[in-house]
């Protein structure tokens, strides 16, 4: 592939400007500040377009835009084959204001051959493996290691979208594989769970023993509450035994009070009568001989002292008569009396003694009632509280149990992405490993004229100088020795990466750096690479003139 002009409407400080070019090596020699970067990335942006705004400090996008103002883009030029295209761009300030059209200028006609990504259709790379290969920016001339590189240097361009990835894989492993790592639960929350699970096994073993000695409490107050109930049914029986005996002690008490009464009823109506009628019937029989004795001497009339006498013996006798009679008729009322009372008291004492009794039963049953009802209540908290305990040790265990499972399947996956992370950089470096000698070989050969020392390429396309100390990196040598190793390191990898069509190089002000000797040897690599690639070198100084 070939450029063969170029016209930029509006670019940069540039507008209006035309550049046109030969097939092999295309030399410009203008002051700082005349648009040689420009130009170069014009060339770069007409095939790949401008990256979105925002990427970086300051895009593309943003560095370009045009400073007059106007169209924002140009055209380009170009021969593959026999066939001659024209690339027709405009940007904007996003992409989606961007335009592409693509013209045959064979046929004169819009061509449909490649669309707005037509440097990887064409060139078979992307931007990035682009820019680190052909194009030679003065700011940036180290190469870099992409698995598009990767891909081209080793021969397997056909697997390069696989390759590709294998740099996006290992970052996503290594990205996904801290994830794991950070959702690792640590040994202290593990152990603080442990202790927390023996914690509360030590309670429900606690409130176990506990629950035990509650239960013997329950036990002796239930049997003394029985035992006390047992009683309590024995004194209701003793108290109604009792009770049937007061009863009858009681009637039999009323009735010998009742007989004793009407026992005293008798005697004191005996004595009565006795303390009445025998006086004045003594009085009578003793009047009545006074009056016999009075008559018997005339000191009464005779008639008189014998109706007296008369009257007052039988008032007397009659007295004497009655008494007897009713002192017989009371002592067989007596004597049955008597009688009566005797059997009554037999019978009184005859009757069983009362029993004693306790009579604090009753409230010793219900001091026992609530102290069961206390320790029930207690039973019941300590039933509840293990209950609680239990569900609480089964919540961390369970939650212990998934923690250790848990690490151990996330340790398994950060194995196996350890596993899969070893496996792939292992099948990059035996990629790698395919390009390492043929890319040294032609890096050998490219950079011997310029040093005697003896330099390497690794499979990271770090360069190292072998020494008799050993091998030292690039980075320790100057910068125009860095410039030159990197600038023959591309050279070197140009063939290896583009297969197909060859793509322009491109070199902005790129020996800079390099001492007017080596430069001297510089210019012959450039006129071999022009040979068989189209070169575009820009240069500021009539000392890098090739």
């Amino acid at each position: 592939m070939k450029i063969l002009k170029l016209h930029i409407q509006n670019f940069g400080k540039l507008n209006n400007f035309e550049l046109e070019f030969n097939n092999q090596f295309n030399q410009f020699l203008h002051e700082n500040g005349w648009g040689k970067s420009t130009i170069c990335a014009f060339i770069k942006a007409m095939f790949y377009g401008l990256e979105p705004k925002g990427r970086k400090k300051l895009s593309q996008r943003e560095k370009f835009q045009p400073w007059q103002g106007g169209v924002y883009g140009g055209s380009l030029d170009f021969e593959i084959g026999k066939t001659q295209y024209r690339i027709y761009r405009t940007f904007g300030k996003k992409p989606e204001e961007d335009s592409f059209q693509l013209f045959d200028l064979t046929l004169n006609s819009v061509s449909y051959d490649y669309n707005d990504e037509i440097g990887k259709q064409i060139f078979g790379v992307g931007e990035e493996t682009f820019e680190i290969s052909v194009f030679f920016a003065q700011s940036d001339l180290a190469s870099m290691l992409t698995d598009e590189v990767v891909a081209n240097l080793a021969g397997i361009e056909k697997y390069k979208n696989d390759a590709c990835k294998v740099d996006n894989a290992i970052d996503k492993i290594e990205r996904r594989r801290k994830q794991l790592v950070s959702t690792i639960s640590k040994p202290s929350e593990i152990k603080e769970l442990e202790n927390n699970l023996a914690r509360i096994n030590s309670k429900i073993i606690e409130n176990d023993n506990k629950l035990k000695e509650v239960n013997n409490q329950l036990i002796n107050i239930i049997d003394k509450k029985e035992k006390a109930e047992k009683d309590f049914e024995n004194n209701e029986k003793i108290k109604s035994d009792n009770e049937k005996i007061s009863i009858q002690k009681h009637e039999l008490q009323n009735q010998l009070n009742e007989k004793v009464l009407k026992l005293n009823e008798i005697l004191n109506n005996e004595k009565g009568r006795r303390e009445k009628i025998y006086p004045l019937s003594l009085v009578s029989v003793f009047s009545s001989f006074i009056f016999l004795v009075l008559s018997i001497l005339n000191i009464i009339p005779n008639i008189i002292g014998y109706i007296l006498f008369s009257v007052l013996l039988i008032s007397g006798l009659t007295g004497f008569i009655i008494i007897k009679k009713y002192t017989k008729e009371s002592e067989k009322e007596k004597n049955n009396l008597n009688i009566e009372i005797e059997n009554l008291k037999h019978k009184m004492q005859a009757l069983p003694q009362l029993q004693d009794f306790n009579k604090d039963l009753d409230e010793l049953i219900q001091q026992l009632v609530q102290q069961q009802i206390v320790l029930m209540a207690q039973k019941n908290s300590i039933i509840d509280e293990i209950e609680n305990l239990k569900e609480e040790y089964e919540f961390l265990q369970k939650n212990l149990i998934e923690l250790k499972e848990n690490n151990e399947l996330i340790n398994r996956n950060i194995l196996i992405l350890k596993n899969t992370m070893a496996l792939l950089n292992k099948a990059r470096d035996n990629v790698s490993q395919r390009f390492v000698a043929p890319l040294n070989k032609d890096f050998k050969e490219i950079f011997k004229p310029f040093a005697n020392e003896d330099v390497t390429i690794d499979n990271q396309l770090n360069v190292s100088v072998l020494t008799s100390q050993g091998a030292k990196s690039s980075e320790f040598m100057s910068k125009g020795y860095q410039d030159l190793i990197f600038i023959c390191q591309r050279f070197s990898m140009i063939d290896k990466i583009y297969k197909k069509e060859k793509p322009p190089i491109i070199l902005d002000d790129t020996y800079v750096n390099i001492d007017d000797e080596k430069f001297k040897l510089a210019k012959k690599t450039l006129q071999v690479l022009s040979k068989h690639y189209q070169v575009i070198y820009f240069t500021c100084s009539k000392s890098r003139v090739v």
